[in-house]
């Protein structure tokens, strides 16, 4: 809080200290594949899922590939999840985490990565427009970012190369796990493609 004193006959100007508006989003990802997910079964094989979210409370899997070989597994599976975003809000981080599915135990956690994209939820935010996350478009985003903000995303993100297309939208996320001596090390990739849309614009 702060206070000010006022002469009465200077009739301050309020301010006004209401919390910014929440706005409906609804999140559209499309898990299409893994590359280089190491096997976790005793078969040199794995049953892969990816499991998706902002809020957890909003988890969403996609299907398994079972038996999986070359930890190149395929999807091809959307997951739609609504968000509530302000600029004050805490959660911003897209988890994605994957798994090994077994039948007589609890899945075998692989591995993961946090995608921080409040970049991208403020663009919706402010111009009220559906938000397709492409090549170009990150490009963009990426020159309005502190070099701190470049390196975490860059960290992150890998595109795909497309030869019919200029511009691309399905970029690998690189996923992480944390081995014997507690270090984070990278553990495969998934790729994906994110649309974000305002409520209106998903109705």
């Amino acid at each position: 809080m702060w206070m000010e004193i006022y002469d009465r006959a200077n009739n301050p100007k309020e301010f006004d200290i209401n919390l910014p508006p929440k706005t409906d989003l609804e999140m559209r990802l499309v898990v299409w594949q893994t590359r280089e997910i190491p096997m976790m079964d005793i078969e040199e094989t794995s049953d892969v899922y990816i499991s998706a979210f902002v809020d957890t409370k909003n988890a969403q899997t996609t299907d398994t590939h079972f038996r999986c070989t070359n930890g190149e597994a395929s999807f091809n599976w959307r997951i739609v999840e609504k968000i509530q975003y302000d600029p004050k809000s805490g959660n911003t981080n897209l988890s994605i985490q994957v798994y090994d599915k077994d039948i007589f135990a609890p899945d075998d956690y692989i591995c993961s990565s946090n995608l921080n994209i409040k970049k991208f939820l403020q663009e919706i935010y402010e111009l009220d427009l559906p938000f397709t996350l492409d090549n170009k478009k990150y490009a963009r985003i990426l020159s309005n970012c502190t070099e701190e903000e470049k390196k975490m995303l860059n960290d992150m993100i890998e595109w795909e190369s497309s030869s019919e297309n200029d511009w691309e939208t399905k970029f690998w996320v690189k996923c992480f796990r944390q081995d014997d001596k507690g270090n984070m090390v990278k553990c495969g990739a998934v790729l994906i493609s994110l649309e974000i849309l305002p409520m209106w614009k998903a109705d």
